[in-house]
């Protein structure tokens, strides 16, 4: 054999096995990151303009919910002083913009919108908060109803939850009184005569009421979950720098300051819960422009197990990235300062990666963001209902303009199934909810909240359960009323599971 000839059979089976690169260049958008032999391959694609869900604009969040009841979710654009966007999914993994004519006059100053469910006809109705011209004004807040097909018309005037001197950051659909309906929490950055208000729903019309929550701060952004496992949810509530956090447990139907260590008198941007250890106490993740720590939540209170630096941090949000069933965190960085500065880079965004040595930072161009803008929110959804739990960011935060990114996750996943979870008329998508997986000798817990934090709300009425190497689950979901159904998951399966159509047997 000559030389040449066998430098050629030596180049061609480095081709077959990849060690040599391929001739078309490697974009930031195809790059694989990997932190080491052990560690799974975290790989996005940005696929924004090729489904239709381009854009740029300033922005405050996106939320996700299937409105129409498709399979498919549907994303929610909040663009501030703009007309929101609607985009309708489907199977062709697409998106249709079906902006009816009422979202497209709605040209306000709109903060925060969370999907929910307002006048128990189980169809999702969708809630937005309004500032109101830097405390000089009025801005009424918004209730869209669903009225048939895809209209939505607003009905915030006569449901009483206009809230117009309030000058609103975020907004919570929560069940406080336990009653079965979904009332409302509405954030107000401080004013006087306008502070946080509190909405008691009562068959579709909400009356104001003082639970312990109507303070005037500074609120920036919240977040609900039942942190004390006594079966109603716990609300925090971050505020503007340098106000510190605060921390409400609800005791039985009424809220309560309480020290949270390393939460409350802290100061802090945003708050995420979620399970990270699946153990059934929901943990936290707070963010800072400068600071991201995790704190586990145990019996004996909680306690950090992770603290990083960051630059110009936002928020973060918990999802099984690789399908190994348990949670990791993405963080938004974003741009310094409130107006655009051509000199401002905004900072890349990055993965907290939960391993067995604990939580491992990950950076890579595949999922760092736009150069451009100033990092708003991200929120999580499947859209494309493979398995894999996909990111959707806005980049136009205060006075920036800036490009969504919709970041198809195509990482090396273990097996997974999933719950569409189908509630009761007043509460369709089971907020309150506990999930319990058990496969083999292992149990994974989970809590259904309205997934909402800065600006941005997580899919609603749909549960991603990672499955690792297991095949099958037992899964328990335990209603608000305490009532319960049983299925088995397998892997690359949607269970649709209707309140009370799978009764548990006694005993389990």
């Amino acid at each position: 054999m000559t030389i040449s000839r066998a430098l050629i059979r030596i180049t061609l089976l480095l081709i077959v096995v990849g060690l040599v690169a391929s001739p078309r260049p490697l974009r930031p958008r195809d790059i694989e990151v990997t932190a080491g032999s052990r560690d799974p391959i975290l790989f996005f694609s940005d696929v924004t303009r090729e489904v239709g869900a381009a854009g740029a604009s300033r922005t405050w969040g996106s939320a996700w919910n299937d409105f129409n009841e498709d399979g498919h979710p549907d994303l929610w654009v909040g663009r501030h002083w703009g007309p929101p966007r609607l985009l309708r999914g489907g199977p062709s993994r697409a998106f249709e913009d079906i902006t009816a004519p009422d979202l497209q006059r709605a040209h306000v100053d709109r903060h925060t919108c969370v999907w929910g469910e307002a006048n128990g006809d189980g169809r999702p109705d969708i809630y937005c908060v309004r500032g109101a011209d830097k405390g000089t004004g009025a801005g009424a807040n918004q209730l869209f109803l669903r009225s048939s097909g895809v209209e939505f018309r607003n009905r915030a005037g006569r449901s009483g939850v206009t809230n117009p001197k309030g000058r609103g950051r975020t907004a919570h659909w929560i069940d406080f009184d336990q009653d079965g309906d979904l009332d409302l929490f509405v954030g107000n950055l401080n004013r006087s005569g306008a502070p946080n208000a509190t909405y008691r729903n009562d068959g579709g019309t909400f009356t104001e009421v003082n639970i312990g929550l109507t303070e005037s701060l500074w609120t920036q952004s919240s977040s609900w979950a039942d942190w004390d496992l006594d079966g109603d949810p716990d609300l925090i509530v971050t505020q503007d720098d340098p106000f510190p956090t605060v921390a409400y447990e609800n005791v039985g139907g009424r809220f309560e300051k309480v020290s949270l260590a390393h939460v409350s008198g802290r100061r802090w941007g945003s708050a995420a819960w979620g399970d990270f250890d699946g153990d059934g106490r929901p943990d936290l993740h707070l963010v800072s422009e400068t600071r991201s720590l995790v704190v586990r939540n145990a019996r004996d209170g909680f306690h950090v197990v992770d603290r990083r630096r960051l630059v110009q941090g936002r928020m973060s949000v918990w999802l099984d990235v690789d399908n190994d069933s348990d949670l990791d965190s993405f963080v938004v960085q974003g741009a310094p300062g409130k107006r655009p500065d051509p000199r401002s880079m905004n900072r890349p965004d990055l993965f907290l990666l939960n391993t067995n040595d604990g939580f491992r930072r990950r950076t890579g161009r595949s999922f760092r963001g736009p150069h451009d803008g100033n990092g708003d929110a991200v929120s999580a959804a499947d859209y494309d209902r493979d398995g894999r739990v996909d990111l959707f960011l806005t980049n136009g935060l205060y006075q920036w303009t800036g490009r969504n990114a919709l970041l198809r996750n195509q990482s090396k996943t273990g097996n997974w199934t999933a719950l569409d979870i189908v509630g009761d008329r007043k509460n369709p998508m089971g907020f309150g909810a506990r999930i319990v997986m058990t496969m083999g000798g292992r149990v994974v817990h989970r809590q259904v909240t309205d997934g909402a934090n800065f600006h941005s709300q997580d899919e609603t009425g749909y549960v991603h359960l990672g499955m690792d190497e297991a095949v099958t689950a037992h899964i328990k979901i335990v209603w608000p009323d305490g009532s319960s159904d049983c299925v088995v998951g397998a892997h690359a399966v949607v269970l649709r599971v209707t309140k009370h159509s799978a009764p548990c047997l006694r005993g389990i």
